[in-house]
């Protein structure tokens, strides 16, 4: 969908993605080459905050968010419909299923970005392996989402384990500590 381009000429290129980190340059190649190519950004970007530099700026033509990176899918709807409101498109990174509900709720994001982990890219293989059983994939240049709560996906449980060890005592005592907290008996803003 998203081309990535690494090639010297950028003519050739459709468009230029991540070749900078800072806001200005950014900036200044996007009036450099406007209306040659595109250039798209965001992956690397963790909060609307960094998303509405880029966007005041005028710094790209697509806007690339990573959902797992920019903070889950209310922060990128957060970006998504600040790119709309200065007519940018928004393509999220990767992300797959994360990504696929964005893409369904926003009229600015005409694409999704498929990563092919295939080894010999000769199939399509989900993005998570097999820790989403159906995990829904493209068919004919498209993608169709379940119709079911969440992301509309099943975890698979069996394999996983925790990258440390937790006792069945510490489990206990935490659950304690949370079952029995003082709760605010009024609302308040934490600041």
């Amino acid at each position: 969908c998203v081309c990535v381009c690494a090639c010297t000429c950028v003519r050739a290129c459709m468009c230029v993605r991540d070749l900078l980190f800072v806001v200005s340059g950014y900036a200044e190649v996007h009036r450099a080459l406007a209306g040659s190519v595109l250039l798209t950004t965001g992956e690397h970007e963790y909060s609307r905050y960094g998303f509405r530099q880029l966007i005041e700026k005028r710094c790209a033509d697509v806007l690339q968010p990573d959902i797992t990176w920019v903070g889950g899918i209310t922060e990128a709807r957060r970006v998504t419909a600040m790119a709309a409101a200065h007519d940018l498109l928004v393509i999220p990174h990767g992300s797959s299923v994360f990504s696929y509900h964005l893409q369904y709720a926003f009229t600015n994001c005409p694409l999704a970005e498929y990563i092919n982990l295939s080894p010999e890219a000769d199939k399509i293989v989900p993005y998570f392996g097999g820790l989403f059983p159906d995990e829904p994939l493209p068919k004919d240049g498209f993608i169709d989402l379940p119709d079911r709560p969440g992301f509309g996906v099943t975890l698979k449980k069996d394999g996983l384990m925790r990258p440390y060890p937790r006792s069945a005592e510490s489990v206990k005592v935490q659950y304690e500590r949370n079952k029995n907290r003082e709760m605010p008996t009024k609302p308040h803003m934490p600041f």
